[in-house]
């Protein structure tokens, strides 16, 4: 749990919603949103997706760090690993 939601976090090279499709990962009746992330060197990147009927703004979480996006999809970057992760 992380935000107060059922989060499925994923540390993968792969970015964008196309993970959301990777059979028996992201299951909306156990997860609220996927958190999809990785470090490129420099920075951490980090993807926040859902799908329809699901009660989560992704955009919201991204912002607390500084990115934007959609409801159901969005995105930010940091320097530091988010805490939450750690």
């Amino acid at each position: 749990n992380i935000w107060g939601y059922r989060v499925l976090c994923l540390n993968t090279c792969e970015t964008g919603s196309l993970c959301l499709n990777i059979p028996g990962t992201f299951d909306l009746s156990k997860h609220d949103l996927m958190l999809i992330y990785n470090f490129n060197g420099k920075c951490w990147s980090y993807g926040f997706y859902t799908e329809e009927g699901s009660n989560v703004d992704c955009s919201a979480i991204a912002k607390l760090y500084g990115g934007g996006g959609h409801v159901q999809a969005a995105g930010c970057t940091t320097k530091e690993l988010l805490k939450e992760l750690q």
